[in-house]
């Protein structure tokens, strides 16, 4: 069944990665593989998890890479997520920014002080 969702992408890697029942492992699979998606649907998804301080953390530090990879591309982050971003999260996604795009990393840090 799994199978089938995750061929449905992304949709499919949304629904498995909020779905609390999932296996963590392919929670977290989803996780890394929606990074590659520039979707509003996925943002949300990813944000959904990242910025709360009841994720799992390594489920937390895995959406927030995928989404600073997604703005990375896009050369520009959505604030209202990067500012409720959990310190995890936030944490792996500036180090994410500050290696593929220290421009934005820059602009990202200015926005925090």
């Amino acid at each position: 069944m799994w199978a089938q969702m995750m061929n449905r992408q992304p949709s499919g890697l949304i629904l498995v990665l909020l779905d609390k029942a999932a296996d963590f492992g392919d929670r977290h699979d989803a996780a890394m593989d929606l990074g590659a998606f520039d979707e509003v649907s996925v943002e949300e998804a990813l944000a959904r998890l990242a910025c709360d301080l009841d994720t799992d953390d390594d489920l937390a530090d895995a959406c927030a890479e995928s989404l600073a990879e997604i703005w990375c591309r896009r050369g520009d982050f959505t604030r209202d997520i990067l500012t409720r971003l959990t310190p995890v999260s936030l944490s792996t996604a500036l180090a994410t920014m500050r290696a593929r795009s220290p421009l934005l990393a820059a602009k990202a840090d200015q926005l925090r002080t």
